[in-house]
């Protein structure tokens, strides 16, 4: 088969061709197919670009719509969403790119030449990865670079933009490519395409670009996290860099407005605010350590401590639990959420019965529930740690069967440390209704964490 010969090489801008169905072939899992032309103005997925999409229209008026773009050995393949017989090799077809879509991604990968290009001037560094997304563009660097050096390399790209310089396509004689230094990710057989951006970058490319640097519009990185020795960009270029920036104006405008804060000035009301929260937090912890205490210091050493403070964070649930078990050897229950005393009276004794000849011998058992967004009576209760004194300790969640609420018991048995499941059924009035289901073996609970 003849190879397709690409239109947008020539011309970027070109949206749209008349063109000959070289071959056709159906995708019976989607009904669609693919289409192969003589020529064509879709660029096809490659070399972190992603391909266009548009249409095809048949000379009987027909429609397809274009959904990806690849090239095998020469030949540019068109997958679209439907197959009719009149789609047929010989026939004539009309294409039309989306040309939204296209210059979006010319503005993107043209911005990525000048960027990679200062960064290779700066700090000689190389584009080792490089996609163009539905959001950002992603660019990947071999060597690390400082924040003030993104800043520096961010600057001095934009001015590449500011000058407009012309984007230059040329196609070297191999004498020519022999003395030429240009940036390029793996060697190239045949004819290279150069892509040359004066001032900024000399790359083989056969993407799409822009005619004039001016029409990039503005570069903006909007990220950069360490990755792989070097660091890994969040870029966006032309349209998506406005997108960007008018995003960030709503944001800080919604700040503004919540602190009371000019727009200059709302980075110092959220450090204010935060100042001001770190502080409350410390007297909050300081304030339920002495509150802890207290509950403590009225709990006899051999009694159940059941305490429900609502609205407490899991962390001092735990804090309580543990302190609790440092007063008494009974039952300890930490609880965020109300339960009806009749529930925990019940609950308290099915387990001491269920699990009598298990807690004989060791020292207590501490439960602490960490859920408010449950029904009531369905809280879950969570394991809150191994104890220092050679307590066993067990892990109680809330599952669902139906309707029902679930309080499932693990506990480690043996020397093999295997468990055994028990269920303790909590029916919807929570009253009365309280059974269980499974079987409990007849070990002595091991000390380990569940």
């Amino acid at each position: 088969m003849q190879r397709t010969e690409k239109y947008f090489e020539q011309d970027a801008f070109r949206t749209g061709c008349e063109s000959v169905i070289l071959a056709a072939e159906p995708d019976e899992k989607t009904g669609g197919g693919r289409i192969a032309l003589d020529g064509t103005v879709f660029y096809p997925e490659g070399g972190g670009q992603p391909a266009d999409r548009g249409t095809l229209t048949l000379p009987d008026g027909t429609v397809l719509r274009v959904l990806d773009v690849h090239e095998q050995a020469g030949v540019i393949w068109h997958t679209v969403d439907a197959l009719p017989a009149a789609a047929a090799p010989g026939a004539a077809v009309t294409g039309c790119i989306d040309w939204d879509w296209r210059f979006d991604k010319m503005q993107q990968h043209t911005g990525e030449h000048i960027l990679s290009g200062i960064l290779h001037q700066m700090f000689g560094a190389e584009n080792v990865g490089f996609h163009v997304g539905s959001e950002v563009v992603r660019m990947d660097t071999s060597v690390p670079i400082s924040p003030e050096g993104l800043r520096q390399a961010e600057l001095a790209a934009n001015r590449i933009v500011w000058q407009d310089v012309p984007v230059l396509i040329s196609y070297p004689t191999r004498e020519e490519l022999a003395a030429l230094v240009y940036r390029s990710k793996k060697e190239i057989e045949g004819q290279v395409r150069i892509v040359t951006i004066p001032g900024a970058d000399v790359c083989a490319c056969c993407g799409t670009h822009t005619r004039t640097t001016g029409q990039v519009g503005q570069i903006k990185i909007l990220a950069s996290e360490n990755y792989k020795g070097g660091v890994r960009l969040s870029v966006v270029c032309g349209a998506r860099a406005l997108a960007a920036a008018q995003a960030m104006r709503a944001r800080q405008a919604d700040i503004g407005a919540l602190l009371s804060a000019k727009a200059d000035q709302t980075a110092v009301a959220v450090h204010r605010v935060y100042d001001e929260y770190t502080a409350l937090k410390f007297t909050h912890f300081g304030l339920c350590s002495q509150l802890f205490d207290a509950l403590a210091q009225l709990t006899a050493p051999d009694a159940d401590a059941i305490r429900t403070l609502p609205g407490l964070d899991p962390d001092g649930l735990h804090r309580l639990a543990v302190r609790l078990t440092e007063a008494t050897t009974g039952l300890c229950a930490a609880l965020r959420i109300r339960l009806l005393i009749e529930l925990l009276a019940h609950l308290v004794e099915h387990l001491r019965e269920l699990f009598g000849r298990a807690l004989d011998g060791v020292g207590h058992v501490r439960l602490a529930v960490g859920r408010d967004d449950v029904a009531p009576g369905l809280e879950d209760l969570a394991h809150v740690g191994d104890g220092e004194h050679g307590e066993s300790e067990f892990l109680l969640d809330r599952g669902h069967r139906g309707q029902v609420g679930v309080l499932r018991l693990l506990h480690t048995v043996d020397a093999q440390h295997q468990t055994d499941d028990v269920d303790v059924g909590l029916g919807p009035e929570l009253g009365d209704d309280l059974a269980h289901r499974g079987s409990c073996g007849h070990h002595v609970v091991d000390e380990q964490h569940l």
